[in-house]
């Protein structure tokens, strides 16, 4: 089955949809915030102006209310008629700067204010003037005169306000019709949104949906091809596991044969033929050797076999025993820190091959003139830090078991091709062998959910490196 990573094309085209919504909401958020922003100036405008227009028109208010105020007194002579003259005075004083601090920024304004102002000096002193003259036939002409400068001063008066009224009112209209527009702007910003999100969703549902179907139809196409290749692989290890016993008898037959003539016929034979016998009988061995590893490969690509207890220590020690006598003639050197607290759960067989293999290289890849010196070490691996990047499973433990030497080591960028079957580092004239070794190496581990690694530099040694989970109590 198909990994849970999504194909390259698939994340492409997600990643350029999820990068144009991205685009799109924050350009829909800009323009929003940028038409929101001019909206809420244009309502703070539209109450600013409607602020100034209310305290113009409370001037003029206020200036008829002092002028009733003063009628009535003066028709009357109650003075209860007093009480919104006295303090219209103030009122009006307190309309005015608010009007000159809302309009501190218009020039024209402030300046129609300047003019204002005296006026309305001039008229709140007329009214005051008037309270004060006694009624009298002498008083009658200055009271006249007073009465026309006040109709005077009071259409100046209106006639100021009027004109700032009206530029305010133009003002008014101005922002009114912005705050309309933006209004306006932001419904169509927020459809075309609105409209471009559903296509994007509607897009991208169509393509996730053929783009699943597509990979419904290749999981299919590679599950039957993992069918076909693993059945294609269980014919090729019957007939390799088949072919290679088959090939056992014709091949001792020819040892055989080869045997007997060295043996009945050596000294009537010419020279060459007694060497055309001894490379046969070499070529024969080599055969042997090869067969046998693919027996041993064949059987652990199977995975046939009981697993048990194995504790590693007993195991090792076990192979050392098997290896004596080749590690007698070769003169190699074994140290060994094994901890006997490491057990797994394994092949015996297959863990023997395993040992055996790398035992064996340690020593057979010596440097020429030196004794071949080997450790074996196990320890706990650390799963944290997981230094050689294995994909283990974090629930689990693991034991780590380095086999060390001092041999011809190898240049590390060929560490993958040494695990793979029939690759050789080095030739047979060099060093024996069929390039079956570490490929077995590496089946054996994967058959105990482990790993198997190398480092090395050359002419500066080895170090194999296997990694296999801890049977838990």
């Amino acid at each position: 089955m198909i990994g849970n990573s999504l194909p390259k094309k698939f994340r492409k085209t997600l990643y350029a949809t999820f990068t144009t919504s991205v685009i799109l909401i924050l350009a829909f958020s800009f323009f929003s915030f940028s038409n929101i922003n001019d909206l809420i100036h244009d309502q703070e405008a539209i109450s600013h102006t409607n602020e100034v227009l209310f305290n113009l028109e409370q001037i003029i208010s206020e200036i008829k209310d002092a002028e009733t105020g003063q009628r009535g007194y003066l028709l009357t002579s109650n003075k209860e008629f007093l009480e919104n003259y006295y303090g219209a005075y103030e009122r009006t004083h307190n309309n005015y700067d608010e009007v000159r601090r809302l309009t501190q920024d218009n020039v024209s304004q402030q300046m129609r204010l300047d003019t204002l102002a005296q006026l309305i000096e001039v008229r709140f002193h007329e009214l005051d003037e008037r309270l004060e003259l006694d009624f009298t036939p002498q008083n009658d002409v200055r009271n006249q005169e007073l009465l026309g400068i006040g109709k005077d001063n009071m259409d100046r008066i209106r006639g100021i306000i009027i004109r700032m009224k009206d530029f305010e009112i133009e003002l008014l209209n101005y922002r009114t019709t912005n705050a309309k527009d933006s209004i306006q702007i932001t419904y169509i910003i927020l459809g075309v949104f609105t409209v471009l999100t559903i296509m994007i969703i509607i897009v991208s549902f169509s393509f996730t949906v053929n783009e699943f179907q597509h990979r419904a139809e290749i999981e299919l196409k590679l599950e039957d091809s993992i069918n076909n290749l693993k059945a294609t692989n269980e014919n090729l290890e019957q007939f390799a596991y088949v072919a290679s016993h088959d090939l056992q008898e014709p091949l001792r037959k020819i040892q055989s044969f080869g045997d007997l003539l060295k043996s009945d016929y050596a000294d009537k034979l010419p020279e060459q033929a007694s060497d055309y016998i001894g490379r046969m009988h070499n070529a024969a061995e080599r055969m042997q050797v090869l067969i046998n590893d693919l027996l041993n490969f064949s059987r652990a690509s199977r995975n046939v076999g009981e697993y048990e207890t194995v504790i590693l220590r007993e195991k090792i020690m076990h192979v050392l025993e098997d290896l004596e006598i080749t590690i007698r003639e070769s003169k190699a050197k074994i140290n060994l820190d094994l901890s006997s607290e490491f057990s797994v759960y394994g092949n015996r067989p297959q863990l023997s091959r395993l040992f055996q293999n790398l035992i064996s290289n340690a020593i057979k890849f010596h440097k020429k003139g030196e004794v071949p010196e080997i450790q074996i070490i196990s320890k706990l691996y650390d799963t944290a830090e997981n230094i050689y990047g294995f994909k283990i499973d974090i629930n689990k433990k693991y034991v780590e078991i380095d086999v060390v030497d001092n041999g011809i080591g190898f240049d590390e960028q060929y560490r993958e091709k040494m695990f793979t079957i029939f690759q050789r580092l080095h030739g047979r004239m060099d060093y024996k062998g069929t390039g079956i070794g570490l490929a077995l190496c590496k089946k054996i581990a994967e058959n105990h959910n482990g790993f198997i690694t190398a480092k090395g530099r050359p002419d500066e040694g080895s170090t194999f490196i296997v990694i296999l989970p801890i049977k838990q109590n």
